[in-house]
């Protein structure tokens, strides 16, 4: 089944797989779940430095190592930053997932850029937006890897800019009925 769940958005194309976040999520669990995630995000990396990952190795990549928690080395980020550099597609979930990534390899700057782009993202979809529950929720797993980060205070700041950019979009077109930005625990409001 594992093997299959991985095949499947292979064949896809890069803006389809973009859609596919929890194909790769429940993917990445079955080799973990099975004893060999260690070794499938080894082989998976070594395919990454040598130059042959695609979307679809980046994507799985990235929710192994995030079903693992396992922090990146310097080498593995400058490679994953290279080939994401000349990513076709990249949903809000992608740069969600990118964010936990590198906070949890203590590169807070770059964690903060993905965080940044995704919450853009979500408040600028390229189409209609067409759930605002969709919205909350995306908001909520923001703030959830905020409340990971081991920086307190930077992630207290990056929450109030975000919350400051969010606000500014509420005041736009139909900005009324969107939701507030969930609080961060620990964390100043207003």
């Amino acid at each position: 089944m594992t093997a299959e769940l991985q095949r499947y958005p292979r064949v896809m194309a890069p803006a389809d797989q973009a859609r596919q976040q929890l194909l790769y999520t429940v993917g990445a669990y079955g080799p973990v779940r099975q004893g060999q995630g260690a070794a499938a995000l080894a082989t998976l990396l070594a395919d990454l430095r040598s130059g042959r990952g695609d979307a679809d190795l980046i994507r799985r990549l990235v929710a192994l190592a995030d079903r693992l928690q396992v922090p990146l080395g310097q080498v593995d980020l400058a490679a994953l930053d290279a080939r994401l550099r000349r990513m076709p597609v990249l949903a809000t979930d992608d740069r969600l997932a990118l964010a936990r990534l590198y906070a949890l390899a203590g590169d807070l700057p770059r964690a903060q850029a993905w965080l940044t782009a995704a919450f853009l993202q979500m408040l600028y979809p390229a189409g209609p937006l067409d759930n605002v529950d969709d919205l909350a929720k995306a908001m909520a797993r923001t703030v959830a890897i905020l409340g990971a980060w081991p920086d307190r205070m930077a992630a207290c700041r990056i929450h109030a800019d975000l919350a400051h950019r969010f606000e500014k979009r509420k005041l736009g077109p139909n900005g009324g009925d969107l939701p507030g930005l969930p609080p961060l625990e620990g964390c100043k409001t207003g």
